[in-house]
């Protein structure tokens, strides 16, 4: 009975794949400024429906969406209740901006 084992080049490549592709979808979910910003927008948008600050949000989301650049230079999470209330400050392409939601 023969069994054909991976060769040492084939055992690297296969762990070098899986490598990137955790940490591309580790920045892409997670760990990216963009991802966190947007997110806080999302739960605030949710939170606002059917409400006139609806629109900012829904700007703020675009704006994000279109910039080349979000850099968080702030984050300040404080327990509150049962959840923690995330305060933001960061830029947008070199614009500052803030935000208060709750992650």
């Amino acid at each position: 009975m023969t069994t054909t084992d991976p060769t040492a080049g084939q055992v690297i490549s296969g762990v070098a794949i899986i490598g990137v592709v955790a940490v591309v979808l580790y920045v892409n979910l997670f760990g990216s400024d963009r991802a966190v910003v947007t997110r806080c927008i999302d739960v605030m948008m949710d939170a606002s429906r059917g409400q006139g600050v609806y629109g900012e949000f829904l700007d703020l989301k675009r704006d994000v969406d279109a910039a080349q650049s979000i850099v968080i230079t702030n984050r300040r999470d404080t327990p509150f209740g049962g959840t923690t209330l995330t305060a933001l400050e960061f830029n947008i392409d070199g614009r500052a901006s803030r935000l208060t939601c709750s992650m």
